[in-house]
């Protein structure tokens, strides 16, 4: 069990590592969807994100994606401030019309959602908690990336690097539309 900042305890299998105040959890398929969820979940102020692909779902469905969305509209339902900038590109029309469906229902729970393309094609994944956890690393929000692809990704649990990630976020959510 992994106690964060805020005293929370999440499980994670012991892929992490600890030194002072800076933990690092290793996350693949097997742990991403119960870490991340969890962790959007015990938000209290923020949730920030910028990702490449999101796919809606429904939160009824056993689709694990849509956990993980569940939670963001739960945090924002519950006052959270959640903000997510996505990918909005041409040449990938598929993942474009994933991402206008999430958003239409995240904003209808409160979200507040923008869309950064243009010049720049938006392919990060990154979510940054109440300003000390930022999860970064290949993981998508949609099935695929949770269940089929080798994706891995990192928490790090780091006032420091949040700050650094914020910096992006802001720079993206700036751009966004």
């Amino acid at each position: 069990m992994l106690k964060l900042i805020n005293g929370t305890p999440i499980q994670v299998r012991p892929q992490y590592i600890q030194e002072g105040n800076v933990v690092v959890a290793y996350l693949k398929k097997d742990n991403y969807v119960n870490v991340v969820s969890q962790s959007i979940e015990n938000a209290r102020k923020t949730v920030f994100i910028t990702m490449f692909g999101v796919s809606p779902g429904t939160i009824n469905q056993n689709e694990k994606s849509t956990s993980i969305i569940g939670q963001i509209i739960r945090a924002a339902i519950r006052g959270v401030n959640c903000r997510i900038v996505l990918s909005a590109t041409g040449p990938h029309a598929r993942i474009n019309a994933f991402n206008y469906k999430a958003a239409e229902k995240m904003r209808e729970a409160g979200v507040k959602v923008k869309f950064m393309g243009g010049h720049e094609l938006l392919h990060q994944k990154q979510i940054i908690i109440d300003g000390s956890i930022t999860i970064v690393g290949s993981h998508n929000i949609s099935a695929r990336a949770i269940t089929k692809n080798r994706d891995i990704s990192i928490m790090i649990q780091s006032l420091d690097i949040a700050s650094f990630a914020m910096d992006e976020f802001n720079y993206c959510w700036k751009m966004g539309r």
